[in-house]
């Protein structure tokens, strides 16, 4: 009787010994099963899944327009990490930034200006206008609206003079259609009347 006791005390044991064994080795093995990291720009575009993002594999494609000639060289480049993850709002403020302080090159090329001409995530379509020696400051403007703002072409309505940050939608009904249709501004001083007007 006392061996049939032994018997079963070993068997429980060896039982419960094996069951704590097997669900030991699935808590382990199942913690190591992690998601991969999530490389920068994948990090970068968390809650923006629906709009368009630069990504690794965008096609960056920069067309560099010659005011002169009417000639235009485009070329592909590889986008930077900086610019990995931005949005259209935040590629075309790093532009703008740019345009502030171009490249050595750029200047000694003459740029003048940079359209953001078509940005999706597999396709960004930049252009740059050279040569601004041809345009002075006194030459007419065009007021026009691109996205809702009031942005300032040269008389040419090819290279673009400067962004504003003037809502066309806060403007008076009659001055938004000039400036749909394209207002022309005749002088530098005028330019500067209007800007003082309507800049909050």
């Amino acid at each position: 009787m006392r061996r049939l006791y032994v018997i079963c005390f070993v068997t429980l044991t060896t039982l419960f010994i094996t069951c704590y064994c097997i669900g030991y080795y699935v808590i382990i093995n199942g913690s190591r099963e992690t998601e991969p990291a999530k490389d920068y720009y994948e990090a970068r575009q968390v809650g923006t899944v629906d709009e368009p993002i630069v990504r690794r594999d965008t096609e960056l494609i920069i067309e560099e327009y010659d005011i002169d000639n009417r000639t235009t060289v485009s070329y592909t480049q590889v986008p930077s990490i900086e610019i990995l993850g931005l949005d259209r709002a935040g590629y075309a403020g790093t532009l703008k930034r740019y345009l502030l302080n171009p490249s050595e090159e750029d200047v000694g090329k003459g740029l003048c200006s940079i359209d953001l001409l078509e940005f999706s995530s597999e396709r960004i379509v930049v252009r740059k206008n050279y040569n601004p020696a041809d345009y002075s400051m006194t030459e007419n403007f065009i007021l026009y609206a691109i996205d809702g703002q009031v942005v300032i072409y040269y008389e040419d309505f090819v290279t673009i003079y400067d962004y504003t940050d003037i809502e066309v939608k806060n403007l008076p009904i009659d001055l938004q259609r000039e400036i749909y249709a394209g207002k022309q501004i005749k002088t530098l001083e005028e330019l500067y009347e209007f800007l003082e007007d309507h800049t909050s």
